[in-house]
């Protein structure tokens, strides 16, 4: 077994322990951080960057499985995500793409698995630029192919993606606010890739309008996203979205009193694009690990919020 083959299984499995870890923790104290996340990205139901920071010191670590891989693919996708909150205007965030075969379809039970993919990204957020009107932040994010994962599990590029995004809470309804995303998405070929497809790797810009609603556990999202290659790229290619979608915080009694926060979503996709239309269900399921709660004791973590 390779070095990123047993690295797959090593987050696999610290999913189980620190799971259980921290099921075992005092319920008497709050989980840092479970408000100011509450719309951060959630891929395939809500894909927007906000202006919303993680805390200063607090480090969130996620899992999300794609459950349908199960049925649709021989290998099932775990994708391992960070963010830290360096400091009230500086966040930093990662993402590893780990995968490894289910045994359910053509191959066996941990056959081939490993790490597809690697993102990093940084957000700074601004303290007087467009308020009181406007929240604003900027950032940048980078994702590279690793390993020899299977062709399908990666696009076979190397993504730079500077944005800027803007949000504006509505004082008569708190609960609902409006934002406006853009930026660029610059490519370049990372794996070889056989391909006639003449849009494959096209630099390409967008702009994403939108809607978030919180009611209680749920929250609820509207993008509408336009994202061309115009200007940037010799192909004149265009794609128009709309992504409703909802996210459920599961009650502590559907989680066996589990700590960690687990979230399950459900997002419509409609598009129109110049080589067609298309249209899609996506589920997702995700859980947040707070690793403090796992190395130090509660009186700890309290006093150090302080």
């Amino acid at each position: 077994m390779n070095s990123t083959s047993r690295l797959a299984c090593w987050l696999v499995m610290a999913a189980l322990v620190f799971s259980r870890a921290q099921a075992q923790t005092n319920p008497s104290v709050n989980t840092p951080n479970s408000g100011n996340d509450s719309f951060a990205p959630l891929p395939g139901i809500f894909n927007s960057e906000l202006p919303r920071m993680t805390l200063p010191a607090d480090l969130r670590v996620t899992l999300r499985p794609r459950i349908g891989d199960i049925q649709n693919r021989d290998h099932l996708r775990l994708v391992w995500g960070l963010r830290y909150g360096l400091t009230t205007q500086w966040e930093l965030s990662a993402d590893i793409d780990s995968y490894l075969a289910h045994g359910l379809k053509d191959k066996s039970l941990l056959a081939t698995n490993g790490i597809s993919q690697l993102s990093v990204g940084a957000k700074y957020r601004f303290n007087d630029f467009l308020e009181p009107f406007w929240d604003t932040a900027a950032g940048i994010k980078f994702s590279v192919p690793i390993g020899h994962a299977p062709e399908e599990l990666t696009d076979g590029l190397r993504h730079i993606a500077p944005f800027m995004t803007m949000e504006h809470v509505f004082k008569r309804h708190p609960s609902v606010t409006g934002f406006l995303s853009f930026g660029l998405d610059l490519n370049s070929r990372a794996v070889p890739r056989t391909t006639t497809d003449e849009h494959y790797g096209a630099d390409t810009w967008f702009v994403t309008p939108g809607l978030t609603w919180r009611r209680g556990p749920v929250k609820y999202t509207l993008e509408l996203t336009y994202r061309s290659s115009a200007g940037l790229d010799n192909t004149d290619t265009y794609n128009v979205t709309v992504r409703p979608g909802m996210a459920w915080t599961l009650p502590p009694h559907l989680t066996f009193n589990s700590r960690n926060r687990w979230v399950l979503g459900l997002g419509l996709s409609a598009g129109l694009s110049d080589q067609g239309s298309s249209f899609g269900v996506n589920t997702r399921i995700q859980t947040n690990f707070d690793f403090r709660r796992i190395f130090y004791t509660p009186k700890a973590i309290t006093t150090a919020r302080r």
